[in-house]
């Protein structure tokens, strides 16, 4: 009934990311199922060890990827949807962990149980107001081109999706998918194409649909609130989990966090330890960010 869904595609190392997050996830949450989905690059890195981490395996369909015939790997996130086979899921970008103590995915599951969907998110604007947040594209862009006049445009961060099985649901990402493909605004392109999180935002918006708090933040991310946690003092937060996101580490300590994590878990899991690694040293279209 319930489960996390990873994706790894496009470069090994993701794969090897999204290892580090299952022997994270299986340390504190042993029963949680947990699927990945991939494509060939994806696992080409993998030990039997590695294998073992994952209760399923699933090879992403190519069409995923492309959008008008244009190679587009953020897409195939918006899929995770309609490829995850569970009732209850969660998914989580590969590059993050959690963490051993405290809170887990199986309280956050708890948590959101009687809620259908929810997700990751910094701020809400009102489509109504003139003032034009830095996003990834123009908010009376948005109003204009998708004929709104009224509701919240969440910023939202999809490394963290919450979601149930249902024909709203459903509608979310297939929108989402119909709007990434024939996009009618201007926008920031992202590793080189579009993110998932513009046209999942805009499906959001047009279908009247919110995050179930504002803020809503599970996974702590250095690059967004610097605040500097040590390893000991995110025991104490009401943190799940430590990203690793972004194309180059915010500062040291994050690489420290991430790691020191890493080497913990691989010990556990026998493991090669996968240390951080700055995105933009191994995906060119990242170099620039």
């Amino acid at each position: 009934m319930r489960g996390i869904v990873i994706c790894a595609y496009g470069h090994p190392y993701y794969g090897v990311y999204a290892a580090n997050l299952a022997a994270s996830i299986k340390f504190s949450c042993p029963e949680l199922s947990i699927t990945l989905l991939h494509d060939e690059a994806g696992v080409r890195h993998f030990t039997p060890n590695h294998f073992q981490l994952f209760d399923r395996l699933h090879t992403i369909p190519q069409d995923c990827f492309y959008s008008n015939g244009v190679l587009q790997f953020y897409r195939a996130k918006l899929f995770s949807y309609f490829l995850s086979s569970y009732e209850e899921t969660i998914f989580l970008d590969a590059d993050m962990i959690m963490l051993p103590k405290g809170r887990n995915l199986n309280t956050i599951f708890d948590e959101l149980k009687d809620i259908d969907f929810t997700i990751q998110n910094r701020n809400n604007f009102e489509i109504n107001q003139e003032t034009s947040p830095d996003m990834w594209a123009n908010l009376a862009d948005i109003k204009t081109a998708y004929q709104i006049s009224e509701g919240k445009f969440y910023y939202i961060s999809s490394e963290f999706i919450y979601f149930k099985k249902s024909e709203k649901n459903e509608k979310i990402f297939k929108d989402a998918i119909t709007i990434y493909d024939s996009l009618k605004i201007s926008y920031k392109r992202f590793g080189g194409g579009i993110p998932d999180e513009l046209p999942l935002s805009i499906s959001m918006l047009c279908n009247g649909i919110n995050p179930h708090e504002n803020g809503y933040s599970p996974i702590y991310w250095e690059s967004a609130e610097k605040k500097g946690y040590r390893l000991e003092q995110l025991y104490q937060t009401k943190y799940i989990g430590y990203s690793a996101g972004g194309h180059i580490a915010a500062n040291n300590r994050m690489k420290e966090v991430y790691n020191t994590l890493v080497q913990f878990y691989a010990a556990k899991y026998g493991l090669p330890p996968f240390l951080f690694r700055d995105k933009r040293s191994f995906i060119k279209e990242r170099a620039n960010l």
